[in-house]
């Protein structure tokens, strides 16, 4: 007895560096023996509802796809450089193989599902700093990415990044 389930976005244009990301989690703490799965289709298919249409991207088994708690989500990243300047559909799939009567399954819960161009890693072999005062600084770097903003976040030496920072396109940031 084998339960598949699956979840197919409408047709989705992938981005230079195209990422997938989307945050997960699952319902119940034992481990059921569940697979998850992305898998890509091109927009050529005739039906999106076969799921033998689509081509498997990432598999993750529960043990695989979650770390920590299984009832808090977590965000989940996965490359679709493989499609670039494609449309394609992306299909989440659930599978579980009953071995024996007994059904046993979980649930794959996904939320904020989005498909973005990933952010270049920034180079820190040419970041300076200069004229560092109690209130500001001079900053430069190299830009090999070809990038035209960023953002900034100031926080004091032990502080941990909160994620909002000052976007900064031009010759000056306020700080």
């Amino acid at each position: 007895n084998t339960l598949q389930d699956y979840l197919v976005s409408p047709l989705v244009n992938i981005p230079s560096n195209g990422e997938l990301h989307f945050f997960t989690r699952m319902f119940q703490v034992a481990d059921q023996g569940s697979a998850f799965k992305i898998m890509v289709a091109p927009s050529t298919i005739t039906d999106v509802t076969d799921i033998n249409n689509y081509t498997p991207v990432q598999v993750w088994s529960e043990a695989d796809l979650l770390s920590g708690n299984f009832n808090v989500y977590q965000e989940k990243v996965v490359s679709l450089v493989d499609y670039v300047n494609m449309q394609v559909y992306i299909a989440f799939v659930f599978e579980n193989t009953q071995e024996d009567s007994t059904f046993l399954s979980d649930r794959w819960l996904i939320d904020d599902v989005s498909v973005v161009a990933q952010c270049p890693a920034p180079t820190f072999e040419s970041l300076v700093a200069l004229n560092i005062s109690q209130t500001s600084a001079e900053l430069s770097w190299a830009n090999p990415s070809g990038a035209t903003s960023w953002e900034i976040e100031i926080i004091p030496a032990a502080a941990s990044p909160t994620g909002t920072g000052v976007v900064y396109n031009n010759a000056t940031v306020p700080m």
